[in-house]
């Protein structure tokens, strides 16, 4: 893991439950170095490529939520 994780904040994370390619370990990982604000959501059915609708729509309220919070 980069060590200048621990200097970035205001950062969301999505996760599929059921990534076949990278384990949710990871994110959680990433999560633990980062500065707050911070949040790590997890699409507990989800794949790697998020192809489920649902999750996919999901995804893009909370990024828009997310973007308007923090980054705007």
């Amino acid at each position: 893991i980069l060590p200048q994780l621990e200097t970035l904040s205001r950062v969301l994370l999505f996760h599929g439950g059921k990534d076949e390619i990278v384990p949710l370990s990871h994110a959680e990982e990433i999560l633990s170095r980062l500065q707050p604000p911070r949040q790590l959501v997890v699409f507990e059915d989800g794949d790697h490529r998020m192809s489920n609708p649902a999750d996919q729509n999901k995804f893009i309220s909370l990024a828009s939520n997310w973007y308007r919070r923090f980054l705007a």
